[in-house]
């Protein structure tokens, strides 16, 4: 019988390494083979089917395993967070040389894997220049476009992603925005970003999975304390400040450990910004232009060798006037509100806050895992100006001729009064999560699992707060509270047989609206006068979606299947394919349904709303070029379809025209990416990416026909975040303690890294205002140089480093708005196209950042 199987570390920031030792000859297993790993001082003996296990954190470790009367082996294996590693040894009997060993290659070649897994540790994240974030990280795997906080995975929308941290899922259902939860890299043992084919035990992503595994404390109280800035001298220039702090260790329960992390950023951004920032929502002024805090702690327990009990709670928060959102965070986001750029304190203030509260219970036994997971998580985001109630909004207006000097407007910038939009929304998700893992045999290991959630959602949306409104909510205005119910079930089975490895696996997901949604479609189809387009969309919905235990739930089904093939040693090919469904950001659902809503334009949500389909399909190939390098190819196909997006339903006179939210667009995306990288060796290590892609759609956002209907088609047009072509690069060199290297000292660490990439879609106009296809031409090419350097030193006994960061070393600026006449970014004395601002030249958004450097100090204690 298999013993002390595999996993807890699926569900925490460990892992496991689990296999058999055979006689090589016979094929019999070896019992009481000693298993160790000695840098790790730990080890085991074989059972009577001479199984073995190891649990072990992330990282490449060497297992050898030996026996009286045959060879010793060793093998090196790379083991992530959460994942558990198949090792199987088979000793030759050798009763003369009992102290051979025989050493193989690192395994760059992930045999296990069926589709494309990016992953780096805590230390390579650490190594990287400018990744002080998730997505930070995420924008540099081939496949991957980070604008703002949209993250589009080969070729998906922004809110096609799901964020999974310690287990659980987290994501603002209403937005969609999944980094909801802005997570300090100190604080991961690992980040591991799924980008095609994950298993069935993902859901509600057509994108990807980003799995975070936040650090689990140590048996020794450490801490390590982290200072940046861009100006050192900070009585003079203040810009960019950052204070990370970190402590870990037991407490004083046997084998009872907490980690914690506190993190402090303010950023006066390169764009024009205003600082002092009042913020409503958190009751105090904040100092810098974006002000970013988190907070995260972790207690770990293990009575037993067969429990553990884990806590995970964190808090984050942010106060900025949103450069970096986009319009998945809020439907009226801009990058840089530039009609504003001479009165930012009339322009709202966003606040975001994140809680996320984990309990989680891990039981293994010699043949299964159980894991069970109660977690809570609230997101709330508020736009206001200068913490103003609606109530004391003032209306807008322009009387400053900023151009001339003159006076008048100038008829573009806003110089008095206050933008008019107010809103507030959150959500509040309890999660019930329970996952079972069943070892049955060598060749099977199969999962189950069920998760529940209940979610409480309440949107409020005000435009234009001065107009009279008998309810005092302005002009355009919607409210509701919502309560909501997701639930998903989930069968799949990981298959080794005769070298191959494949993973299988079905789940079953379940949405019930809620009684708010029912009572309003049947409150509705009561009106006499109810547009017909309406009345057939709520009649579809009352049709299609069935009544279980009481409550309307719909049902979407998703099979997923992947295979590897390894040829040889060195040599793997994988295939797989999926159906990956998600439901529709709930804002497109629950839209001006409720009582409390008004508008002078009206866009209804629709309850008939089907959850948005991926076909996906990926084929890959790795090479291991020799112990520390490997070469992978990699393509891939998705297929996108009932992409919600607003149409315009004509009215019936007298009644007007209006908008209404339909399943009625489709996307398509195929790529091909290659990568050679080099592991440490142990000096030299690089990575080098290209990627070739293509994703054309009907639209970009669900809002595309609303806000610019003059250009919507029938035909299909290159998506706005597109980029043909992308190339990567990183190469770092390091030197080892004690160790000089022509001039370099010891414990030193120097890294370029390099991207050149497509520019950002415009739509070419010539001189006669004439527009071609909508996104059809790419911008000059974007490119970045980043250095950095840094050097260890010993004081104390205390580790100290000093490091230097140059991002965008040549100060190159890319064009972030590009002039559709000229495909060039916007220029004094340019030719404009008619009917064109002549002072869009005067937008400093239209480049990205330029050069910055930063200088930074961390110690270990």
């Amino acid at each position: 019988m298999i013993g002390w199987l595999f996993l807890i570390a699926q569900a925490s920031s460990r892992g496991i390494i689990t296999g058999y030792v055979f006689d090589a000859v016979s094929g019999e297993p070896l019992v009481g083979a000693n298993v160790l790993i000695d840098s790790l001082r730990i080890g085991t003996a074989t059972d009577l089917d001479g199984a073995y296990v190891l649990r072990v954190p992330p990282g490449v470790h060497t297992v050898q395993v030996s026996m009286l009367g045959y060879q010793t082996k060793q093998q090196k294996v790379t083991v992530r967070a959460g994942e558990t590693r198949r090792l199987d040894f088979y000793l030759p009997q050798d009763v003369i040389e009992v102290e051979k060993v025989e050493v193989t290659a690192r395994p760059l070649v992930e045999k296990e894997e069926v589709t494309t897994v990016r992953s780096l540790s805590l230390t390579e994240i650490q190594n990287l220049p400018a990744t002080e974030t998730p997505e930070d990280v995420l924008q540099k795997f081939s496949g991957v476009q980070v604008e703002g906080r949209a993250i589009h995975i080969r070729g998906g929308r922004g809110n096609e992603v799901a964020l999974v941290v310690d287990g659980i899922p987290v994501r603002d259902p209403l937005s969609g925005s999944a980094l909801t939860l802005e997570l300090p890299t100190s604080a991961l043992e690992e980040l591991e970003a799924l980008i095609s084919g994950y298993q069935a035990e993902y859901g509600n992503a057509m994108s990807g999975v980003i799995r975070l595994n936040i650090r689990e404390g140590g048996d020794r109280l450490s801490g390590r304390l982290r200072l940046r800035t861009d100006s050192p001298l900070l009585w003079v220039y203040k810009r960019n400040h950052l204070m990370d702090f970190s402590l870990e260790g037991p407490l004083p329960v046997r084998n009872l450990t907490f980690f914690s992390a506190l993190r402090l950023e303010g950023n006066n951004t390169y764009l024009p910004y205003r600082d002092n920032l009042k913020s409503s929502l958190f009751g105090r002024t904040f100092p810098f232009a974006e002000n970013t805090f988190s907070l995260v702690g972790k207690v770990t327990w293990h009575p037993t060798a067969r429990w553990k009990f884990s806590l995970t709670h964190t808090y984050t928060g942010e106060v900025s006037q949103g450069y970096e959102y986009s319009r998945y965070d809020y439907p009226f986001a801009y990058r840089f509100p530039y009609r504003y750029m001479y009165h930012l304190e009339g322009y709202p203030v966003f606040n975001r806050e994140g809680v996320s509260t984990i309990l989680g219970i891990y039981r293994i036994t010699s043949r299964s895992l159980t894991e069970l997971r109660f977690s809570r998580f609230f997101s709330h985001l508020r736009l206001d100006v200068d913490g103003k109630h609606w109530t004391e909004y003032r209306p807008f207006d322009d009387v400053v001729d900023n151009i001339e000097g003159g006076e008048g407007g100038d008829g573009w910038f806003w110089d008095t009064g206050d933008a008019p939009f107010w809103h507030d929304h959150f959500s509040e998700t309890f999660t019930g999560k329970l996952d079972w893992t069943w070892f049955f045999s060598s060749i099977h290991q199969f999962k189950t699992g069920l998760q529940l959630d209940w979610m409480n959602l309440q949107w409020l949306d005000i435009q234009y707060p001065w107009y009279y409104d008998p309810e005092g909510l302005g002009l355009n205005h919607d409210l509701f509270n919502v309560h909501t119910y997701t639930g998903a079930v989930y069968v799949q089975d990981r298959i080794h047989f005769a070298g191959m490895v494949a993973h299988v696996g079905l789940r079953l997901d379940g949405w019930a609206p809620g009684r708010f949604l029912e009572d309003a479609v049947v409150r509705r189809l009561q009106d006499p006068g109810l547009h017909p387009f309406v009345r057939s969309q709520f009649e579809q919905f009352l049709k299609e979606v069935p009544e279980i235990g009481g409550q309307r739930v719909r049902l979407y089904l998703s099979p997923r299947f992947g295979v590897s093939f390894p040829i040889s040693d060195r040599d793997k090919f994988f295939f797989s394919y999926g159906r990956f469904s998600q439901l529709p950001d709930l804002k497109y659902v629950y839209t001006r349904l409720g009582d409390r809503t008004t508008s002078s334009y009206e866009l209804f949500g629709n309850p008939a709303l089907r959850p948005t389909l991926t076909v996906a399909y990926e084929a890959g190939f790795q090479h291991a070029l020799d112990a520390y390098s490997v070469l992978e190819v990699n393509a891939y196909a998705k297929d996108i379809f009932n992409y919600p997006t607003a149409i315009r339903v004509p009215g019936i006179p007298p009644n007007p025209s209006f908008w209404m939210y339909v399943n009625s667009d489709y996307a398509r995306s195929l790529g091909l990416e290659l990568a050679l990288s080099r592991r440490f060796d142990p000096h030299l290590s690089y990575r080098l990416e290209a990627t070739v892609s293509q994703a054309k759609g009907r639209s970009s956002t669900a809002e595309d026909a609303l806000f610019r209907p003059q250009e919507r088609t029938l035909r299909e047009e290159f998506l706005r975040w597109d980029r043909p072509w992308k190339l990567y690069a990183h190469v770092a060199y390091r030197t080892q303690e004690g160790e000089r290297i022509a001039f370099l000292p010891d414990r030193f660490y120097a890294a370029l890294s390099v991207s050149f990439m497509a520019g950002r879609r415009y739509t070419p106009v010539d001189s006669l205002g004439n527009r071609g296809e909508r996104y059809s031409r790419v911008g000059p090419p974007w490119k970045r140089v980043d250095l950095t350097l840094s050097r260890d030193f010993r004081v104390s006994g205390r580790d100290l480093r000093i490091r230097l960061e140059v991002r965008n070393l040549f100060n190159w600026r890319n064009a972030y708005y590009v002039n559709p006449l000229t495909g060039k970014p916007y220029e004094p004395g340019d030719p404009l196209p008619p009917r064109a601002f002549e002072i869009a030249y005067l937008n400093p958004a239209r480049y990205t950042e330029g050069r910055s450097v930063y200088v930074e100090a961390s110690i270990r204690f």
